[in-house]
């Protein structure tokens, strides 16, 4: 991804209407793959932020449920639509999703049966 490219994802609201959702604009603004630029919208209201591929391991929480490594592929995966880059069964059953209070909250979780586990 050169740093003017860009691209939009559509991310699925679990706080509000069943078909309500974000749209986020990912564009890389430094030298790791991981150095990105978001700014999004829940249609009525702005919102920026940043991620530093230095910093990912902030962003998994207290429990996180698979190594930094991984976790470095799953956003990849998700923020860059880079599905080639990891195996099928890494990102099986990989969901993401958002909420909005003052901020877009992006949620990578996984299902597993019934159950559902935050894997930030």
């Amino acid at each position: 991804m050169s740093s003017t490219a860009s691209h939009v994802l559509r991310i699925r609201r679990v706080d509000d209407a069943p078909d309500a959702f974000v749209l986020v604009n990912v564009e890389q603004e430094g030298s790791s793959t991981l150095d990105l630029r978001l700014t999004g919208t829940d249609g009525s209201s702005p919102f920026a932020g940043s991620i530093q591929q230095t910093q990912i391991g902030k962003l998994q929480g207290n429990k996180p449920q698979c190594t930094v490594e991984d976790w470095k592929l799953h956003l990849e995966a998700i923020l860059l639509h880079d599905l080639d880059s990891i195996q099928s069964e890494t990102f099986s059953n990989v969901e993401v999703v958002a909420t909005v209070d003052n901020s877009i909250n992006i949620i990578v979780r996984r299902k597993i049966g019934d159950i559902t586990v935050s894997m930030i």
